[in-house]
C-alpha cells in the first residue's frame, strides 16, 4: 500500500478553505481523505494501491469496421503493455456463452470500454486521444482495493481450479454486496478466420494498414474471451477489514481453451457503478500444472515445497511444488505459480 502527502497553504483561513476543496474535488472518490489542519497549512493524504488498468472490446468477424478496433488494441499492447486486454466476440465462431453478461455492455460494434467505465468507438478520429486523456487522469490516483494473488491449484481436463485473493486499504462496508469478483480467460492465436474489412480499398481512409488489404482478411485473433465468470456467492464479507486478505476459490472450465497458454484475469467490480476498480493477470501454461482426472475422492492434506525439497508454511512467490494427499492414500504432485 502507498501513502501520499498533499500540504495545502494559505494567508486565510478562506484561502484554505477554497484551496482543500478545490484539491478534494480534483481527486476521485477511490482515494482516501485525510485532512489535518496546523495554523494555516492542511495537508492531505491518500491511502491506496496502484491501479491496473483493463480494455474490454466487443468485436466480430462479420463486423466490417472492427478492424479499427483490432489497430486500436495493437497500438494499446505496444504503447501500454500492461494493461489487460479482452475481445469479447459477438455472433462468431469465437463467440463463447459464458460471455453473455459482457455483451450486454455493448451496444454496436465495435466499441471499447475502459474498466467498465469509459466507453470509446475505436472507429472514431479521436478514438486514442480520448483514451490516453482518461488514463493519464486516472493513473495517478490510487484504488482502494487490489488483487493480490493468483495461484493455480490444479488442471483438470476439462476445468482449472484457482484461488485469488483481494484486499482493501481501507475498512468499508460491504452491505448489498456492493464489491465482488469476476475472472476471464483470454487466448491469442485464434485462427485464421475471415474478417470482413470495410477498409479496403482506402475507402475510410488510413487505418493502420488495413486499407491496403482485401474485404475479407484471413486473420489470427489475438487476446480472445473464452471463459467468463462473475461471483455468485460474494466471498468479500458485509464488513471488509483494512489490509486485511480475502480468498476466492474457484473452479472454472476449459473446453474452449485451444491453447497450451492462456491468460486469467482477476477484477473486483463496484457493483454500485459496474467499474472494475482493479484488476490482476497470469499467464497459465497447461503443461507446467499436471493435467489430472477427477476421481471424486477427498483432499486430506495439502503442503507446499521449494525446488531444494524445503517445505514452505507460507508460499508468497514464485513457483513450488504443492504436494496433495488424497482421502484414498495416493499422493498427487504438481507445480503451482504464486505472483503476489
Amino acid at each position: 500500500m502507498q501513502q501520499f502527502l498533499l500540504n495545502l497553504c494559505a494567508i486565510s483561513v478562506t484561502s484554505v478553505s477554497m484551496a482543500a476543496t478545490i484539491a478534494l474535488n480534483s481527486v476521485p472518490d477511490t482515494v482516501s481523505h485525510a485532512f489535518q489542519s496546523s495554523g494555516t497549512c492542511y495537508t492531505e493524504s491518500a491511502i491506496g494501491y496502484n491501479r491496473t488498468f483493463i480494455i474490454e472490446e466487443g468485436s466480430g468477424a462479420w463486423c466490417g469496421f472492427c478492424p479499427s478496433g483490432i489497430v486500436f488494441m495493437e497500438t494499446i499492447k505496444d504503447n501500454y503493455p500492461d494493461i489487460i486486454r479482452v475481445v469479447v466476440h459477438y455472433n462468431d465462431v469465437m463467440q463463447v456463452t459464458s460471455a453473455t453478461p459482457l455483451l450486454q455492455l455493448f451496444t454496436e460494434y465495435p466499441q471499447l470500454y475502459v474498466n467498465r467505465d469509459l466507453s470509446i468507438i475505436p472507429s472514431k478520429a479521436n478514438a486514442y486521444e480520448t483514451f490516453e486523456a482518461y488514463y493519464n487522469e486516472k493513473r495517478f490516483t490510487m484504488a482502494l482495493m487490489e488483487v493480490t494473488n493468483i495461484s493455480i491449484e490444479d488442471i483438470y481436463d476439462d476445468r482449472m481450479h484457482f484461488k485469488a485473493k483481494a484486499r482493501f486499504a481501507v475498512d468499508l462496508n460491504n452491505d448489498d454486496s456492493h464489491y465482488s469478483m469476476a475472472f476471464s480467460i483470454t487466448e491469442n492465436g485464434i485462427g485464421p478466420y475471415i474478417q470482413t474489412n470495410y477498409y479496403a480499398g482506402n475507402r475510410y481512409g488510413a487505418m493502420g494498414g488495413w486499407e491496403r488489404k482485401g474485404s475479407a482478411v484471413p486473420t489470427v485473433y489475438e487476446d480472445v474471451l473464452r471463459v467468463y465468470a462473475e461471483d455468485s456467492e460474494n466471498n468479500f464479507p458485509t464488513q471488509i477489514k483494512a489490509e486485511e486478505e480475502y480468498e476466492f476459490e474457484t473452479t472454472i472450465p476449459l473446453s474452449d481453451i485451444q491453447s497450451e497458454i492462456f491468460l486469467l484475469n482477476a477484477m473486483i467490480i463496484d457493483n454500485t457503478t459496474g467499474e472494475i476498480v482493479n484488476a490482476k493477470q497470469v499467464s497459465v501454461t497447461k503443461s507446467a500444472v499436471e493435467t489430472i482426472s477427477d476421481n471424486n475422492i477427498e483432499i486430506v492434506a495439502e503442503e507446499y515445497y521449494n525446488f531444494n525439497g524445503i517445505r514452505i508454511d507460507k508460499p508468497l512467490q514464485g513457483i513450488f511444488v504443492k504436494r496433495t494427499v488424497f482421502s484414498d492414500g495416493h499422493e498427487y504432485y504438481s507445480k503451482v505459480f504464486i505472483n503476489n
